[in-house]
């Protein structure tokens, strides 16, 4: 209860990397908006009409390009089912490898979901600070990035330590 209770009053702030296909229309971001299951595709989630679906916000920033590639972090400000991955789709530069929300990739046609959550920072009842949990990046991202010509080290600067993440703002319930 106490961990549901955590993540329900958003007192977590939760850090993600994607390698997205395409570039988002502007350097950083905010998507407010309502989901819903998609009545066609029950497994899908879609936009739906405010006040039909749940409220779903995240931030975006442009951590690097590369080509037709954009690695993205990502602030889930709620936390709705495939959010994220509904939000980049909604930007226009799906998740690379998303079989649900995704399009086929030619040049890396085998990839997997490139989504990795980086880190939480999650405050405990009756701790003054945060603690920091992190997760190192997986090897596919490494590859990846390699393959693509970034540094993987821009990827995680990403990270609280490197004090890039997107801006956080108090979310309105």
């Amino acid at each position: 209860q106490l961990r549901r209770g955590l993540f329900r009053d958003r007192t977590t702030v939760k850090t993600y990397l994607a390698v997205v296909m395409g570039r988002p229309p502007a350097s950083s971001g905010r998507v407010d908006d309502w989901l819903a299951r998609d009545p066609r595709h029950r497994q899908r989630f879609a936009r739906c009409p405010e006040g039909t679906g749940k409220r779903a916000i995240s931030e975006w920033r442009v951590v690097a390009v590369s080509g037709a590639y954009s690695v993205l972090a990502l602030r889930p400000r709620t936390g709705r089912t495939h959010q994220l991955r509904v939000h980049c789709r909604d930007l226009g530069c799906p998740i690379l490898g998303d079989p649900v929300y995704g399009r086929p990739d030619g040049r890396f046609p085998d990839a997997n979901l490139m989504l990795h959550a980086l880190e939480l920072r999650i405050r405990l009842p009756g701790d003054e600070e945060a603690s920091l949990f992190s997760a190192p990046l997986p090897g596919r991202f490494l590859a990846l990035a390699l393959s693509l010509g970034l540094d993987p080290a821009v990827m995680l600067a990403v990270s609280s330590a490197g004090g890039q993440s997107p801006s956080v703002s108090p979310e309105p319930r």
